[in-house]
């Protein structure tokens, strides 16, 4: 008996959101948690403002200048941003776009946004 072959996650997203089409991403694709490479940015397009809204402190930096050095210390209250399983779609439906997160395993959208 031959099994189903298992449906990728762009192929979830469109049959959840009856109407709305999987697109590549807009943006630079990268790993997430990846460093970014400012050195790679075009430095014709790329003036000294761009560079630093680039740059995004730690989270661990965060925590400490809004929550205070006691609860940067606590590295047990940062949950990990995406399970192993869902991963992220860019949908399209006219001029909307939305990203969705799909668990795979489960087959199901875990959440919108857009």
């Amino acid at each position: 008996m031959a099994s189903e072959p298992k449906l990728t996650a762009a192929e979830i997203a469109e049959k959840k959101k009856p109407g709305w089409k999987a697109v590549v991403p807009a943006g630079p694709a990268r790993p997430f948690g990846a460093e970014h490479d400012l050195a790679s940015l075009d430095e014709g397009a790329a003036d000294d403002a761009a560079k630093f809204d680039a740059v995004m402190p730690t989270t661990r930096q965060l925590r400490s200048k809004f929550l205070g050095e006691d609860a940067a210390a606590d590295e047990s209250a940062t949950a990990k941003p995406l399970e192993s399983d869902v991963e992220l779609v860019d949908l399209k439906s006219g001029d909307l776009e939305r990203t969705v997160a799909v668990n795979r395993k489960t087959e199901e959208i875990e959440w919108s946004q857009g």
